[in-house]
């Protein structure tokens, strides 16, 4: 076999010191320092490649280097490349070293042997200076290894830094503005590093290089330090037979490529015939036999338990049209209440008639906001044996079991240690469920599957596993995802049959679905066992209802709730999903949602006066218009201690109970204010004074609103509806001495008072429509530019491209004054108030599946598959698609829909070669059904 070598130059001295126990090697030395310039490294190596016309084997000795070896076209001769990073890897020994060295002084700078010889030194330093004088000589008296002549390669070209030209020149050049920032730029690169490191291969005059390093440490201040090398990789480079995790060997015709999952080089061949290969998606429709037909369903009942209202309709399919609508409040404690209040306004003949149920609830999200969750105990899996410092979970157990990020299995897990592990969570802990998430587990799920169904067997207990909701690849937040799930399934549980026996003692005999966080619907029985996908659904069933309501394929929803104003879009005729998963609480998820700008400004934000300022929100308050008559003596105490305010309303707030058991002892503050409050609500100010305290600001009350055993009353945007003659709710005389308050503690008349809310208002939903379709954060001062209309020299209007929709009761109200914003008004469609519960009713069921191929060195591999290679993609493609509709099939079924026609997606990852080929980095293929839920 004939081999050939194309090294880098800085492995010169190390080889030199091998080459005399591999004498049929060619070697050809390219000059150090082309890392730098990945591309040019790319076309070099590739020229140097295609020269090599009579070699059975082309070694390479570079690394990764900047991604300068990936696109790499073998020709009919094999490429070996060390799989390594670059080339101080190879000096170390592997990457592992490398790595080691890495977290011990991130800030390192590296010289070697051949690193000295090739003259790649820090730039612009006297060691770099001394050497380049020597350059040439050493140039002349250099001899071809194999032969004879003179060297013919080019050296390192040491570009001067711009710090080798006189400071005078520069500023004659430049201005002595300028030639300080060039100077602090060109010298920024020093204060990256703290460390200078020889790294000692054996190879060459080691006391010579260890004391350059300590030149360079004496010049810039860095510690210095002599560390053992190897050449055990590069050995293995020269001599290796096959592919292995160090040594990748690219057959003949093959190209090579990073993949940046598996952080590792890798082999691909170029365009095959069998497809062309696209990064367009390609789409087309697999049929089925179609869904149950639905043409005799008549009516459906929709229910959305949001923050403030729990919205219901009786939906009439066939004529299209809300035939009843209902409002009720929210019941948080126990949400079934708040739903039978809005059912029980729909007359119980039509309702009887329900044929179909659709929920949508805040329960889930409250669970985890408010960590009102059962006890969790995580296995984790992964790919080493330390735990991310993203899972801060506890308990949690580290446990065996090995997948990398193609699939393979590299460790079995070890039962007797799973089993352990578990009965000491329980006994130790109280865990009542499990989660189970390995690295690689979406890619092969082998081994959760295992240890999740060993844990229901011996333990008897809930178990979730992390490719159950998602098969996205970040394994700390597929493991977060597995826990929160786990912990809120009893209260799903909890509410469902709770739903169910009121569903039914109203005479309502009919399937339950629920809403998930991206507008789909699933069973009550799919919900149970995934309840986290249930988070969000409210915001979702509202974007979702808009569709339905204006049939617009393209639209911006505002959502103006009792709590919240959300924006979200409508895109292609479907709710726009936020591709990073949702953020429920401080948790990040791989929970599918809506994409959405989330305001603390609704018809219940608390409005307030403070040091002169007027703001709206962020908080929800309950309105002043639901004080009763006999509750409205309250507000007159306030009336009669304005100056006691101070001009700061929040001291007229209004404490009331709410009669809720308390699940904690009171401390003795909290308990003289449940006891000041028995006889009826009491102000802030009367509050703290029973409770023998100096100030109200002392009152510390979180733990009593926490668990909703007080409540504060206060002036909100619904009050002055109220006052206004708008709305009607409530009582608008307590409302309309509410107003009288905040403007006397103001100083100013009711209406201008007024006007300033509904302007703090409109101002800050106009910002989170900007921040929406710009993409800019709220806090940009672009934001606050874009809503002011610009500057008194340049005037600018955000032209929204689709129509802005409002939603909610409060939305024709809220949303009156983002014209000269926007130039046109909101869209407020036909039953906008309950917009939410019809998206509810009228949404489909989703089911939607993926997977992909990857080539290997002799044929393509689904990924997850560890043993069967395919020669050619088309064979490979058609067996990942049959798995993929069986598996989209069967997870609509369970999701409650019997439609199985099924839509696929394909699409390319592809990167280009030295040479113009196309590589194929990736196919990935999706396949989804979309159907009307079953009635049976």
């Amino acid at each position: 076999m004939k081999i050939s070598v194309i090294a880098c130059g800085v492995f010169r001295t190390d080889l030199e010191t091998l080459l005399p126990d591999f004498p049929y090697l060619k070697v050809t030395y390219l000059e150090g320092g082309l890392h730098s310039e990945p591309n040019l490294l790319r076309g070099t190596l590739q020229e140097a490649i295609n020269a090599e016309t009579e070699a059975d084997r082309i070694i390479l000795l570079y690394g990764l280097c900047g991604s300068g070896t990936a696109g790499l076209k073998a020709g009919k001769a094999s490429l070996v490349i060390p799989r390594v990073h670059d080339c101080i890897s190879l000096f170390l020994g592997s990457d592992g070293a490398y790595a080691r060295e890495f977290r011990k002084t991130p800030g390192t700078y590296y010289i070697s042997a051949g690193w000295y010889e090739e003259q790649v030194q820090p730039r612009g330093t006297k060691a770099d200076k001394a050497d380049k004088a020597k350059k040439g000589e050493r140039a002349e008296n250099g001899k071809n290894r194999e032969s004879g002549e003179n060297r013919n390669e080019t050296h390192s070209t040491i570009r001067l830094d711009i710090s080798d030209t006189p400071r005078e020149e520069l500023v004659k050049r430049y201005g002595e503005e300028n030639t300080e920032a060039i100077l602090q730029v060109t010298h920024s690169w020093k204060k990256n590093y703290q460390r200078a490191v020889f790294i000692d291969t054996g190879s060459g005059d080691r006391n010579k290089y260890s004391s350059h390093v300590d030149a360079i440490g004496q010049e810039f201040g860095w510690r210095t330090e002599t560390i053992k090398g190897s050449n055990r990789l590069l050995e293995k480079a020269l001599t290796a037979g096959e592919s292995d995790d160090e040594i990748l060997i690219i057959p003949p015709g093959q190209i090579s490529y990073y993949d940046p999952a598996a952080r590792k080089m890798k082999a691909a061949p170029p365009e095959s015939s069998s497809r062309a290969y696209s990064e367009i998606p390609r789409e087309y429709a697999v049929p089925g036999k179609g869904g149950k037909p639905h043409a005799k369903r008549r009516y459906g009942l929709g229910i959305d338990a949001g923050g403030t209202y729990t919205d219901a309709v009786l939906f009439d399919f066939q004529e299209n049209r809300v035939q009843y609508k209902a409002k009720a409040l929210t019941t948080p404690w126990n949400y079934t209440e708040g739903i039978r209040a809005a059912l029980e306004q729909i007359p119980p003949e039509n309702i009887a008639k329900t044929e179909i149920v659709s929920v949508s609830t805040t329960l889930a999200t409250n669970a985890i906001v408010e960590n009102n969750r059962q006890e969790v105990g995580l296995l984790l899996m992964p790919l080493a044996g330390s735990t991310p410092r993203e899972i801060n979970h506890s308990p949690r157990k580290i446990i065996r079991g090995r997948i990398n990020i193609s699939g393979e299995v590299i460790e079995e897990p070890d039962t007797e240690e799973i089993l352990a592990a578990a009965a000491e969570m329980i006994r130790t802990h109280g865990v009542q469920a499990f989660a189970v998430s390995g690295y690689g587990g979406s890619v092969n799920p082998v081994h959760e599957k295992q240890i999740a169904a060993l844990l229901r067997r011996e333990t008897g207990l809930m178990v979730c596993a992390g490719h159950e909701l998602s098969g996205q690849l970040d394994f700390t937040i597929r493991a977060a995802t597995a826990v929160l799930n786990a912990g809120i399934i009893p209260h799903l549980e909890t509410f469902f049959h709770a739903a169910e026996a009121c569903l039914k003692e109203l005479g309502i005999n009919a399937p339950v679905l629920f809403v998930r966080g991206d507008g789909f619907l699933m069973n009550s029985s799919f919900a149970m066992e995934h309840p986290i996908e249930t988070a969000l659904s409210g915001p979702a069933a509202s974007v979702a209802g808009a569709g339905y309501l204006t049939g617009l394929p393209e639209a911006t929803i505002i959502d103006v709730g009792g709590t919240t104003s959300d924006i979200g879009c409508i895109h292609n005729g479907r709710v726009e999903p936020d591709p990073n998963g949702a953020v429920i609480g401080s948790h990040r998820t791989h929970v599918q949602a809506v994409d959405m700008v989330t305001l603390g400004i609704g018809g219940d934000s608390i409005i307030r006066y403070r040091a002169g300022v007027l703001s709206v929100g962020p908080e929800r308050i309950t309105p002043l218009c639901r004080l009763s008559e006999e509750e409205s003596y309250v507000l007159k105490t306030v009336s009669n201690r304005i100056d006691d305010l101070s001009g700061d309303t929040d001291a007229g707030l209004i404490l009331r109970s709410t009669g809720k058991k308390l699940p904690f002892a009171p401390d003795r503050v909290e308990q003289k204010v449940l006891d000041s409050l028995a006889a009826g609500p009491m102000t802030m100010l009367d509050v703290a004074e029973a409770a023998g305290l100096g100030h109200w600001r002392f009152l510390k009350l979180n733990r009593l609103f926490s668990v909703r055993c007080l409540e504060r009353i206060g002036l909100t945007p619904t009050d002055l509806l109220h006052t206004e003659k708008r709305l009607k709710l409530g009582n608008p005389e307590t409302a309309a001495l509410g107003l009288n308050i905040h403007a006397s503690a103001a100083g100013m008349p009711e209406s201008e008072y007024s006007k300033g809310v509904w302007q703090k208002a409109e101002e800050l939903i106009s910002s989170g429509v900007v921040s929406k379709l710009m993409d800019i954060p709220l806090d940009d001062p672009a934001t606050a530019l874009l809503v002011g209309g610009g500057t008194a020299k340049a005037a600018v209007q955000v032209s929204p491209a689709a129509p802005i929709v409002g939603l909610g009761a409060a939305a024709p109200y809220l949303l009156g004054g983002i014209k000269p914003c926007f130039g046109m008004e909101a869209l407020i469609p036909e039953n906008a108030d309950v917009a939410n519960a019809i998206g509810a009713i009228t949404s489909s069921v989703h089911a939607a599946v993926s997977g992909s191929i990857i080539p290997v060195e002799n044929g393509f591999r689904i990924n997850g598959e560890t043993e069967t290679i395919f020669p050619d993609l088309t064979a490979a493609e058609l067996t990942l698609e049959q798995e993929l509709i069986a598996k989209v099939r069967d997870q609509a079924a369970r999701a409650g829909t019997s439609e199985d026609s099924v839509d696929v997606m394909v699409v390319d990852r592809t990167a280009r070669s030295a040479l113009g080929d196309t590589i194929l980095l990736e196919r990935r293929m999706a396949a989804e059904i979309r159907g009307l839920p079953d009635l049976f």
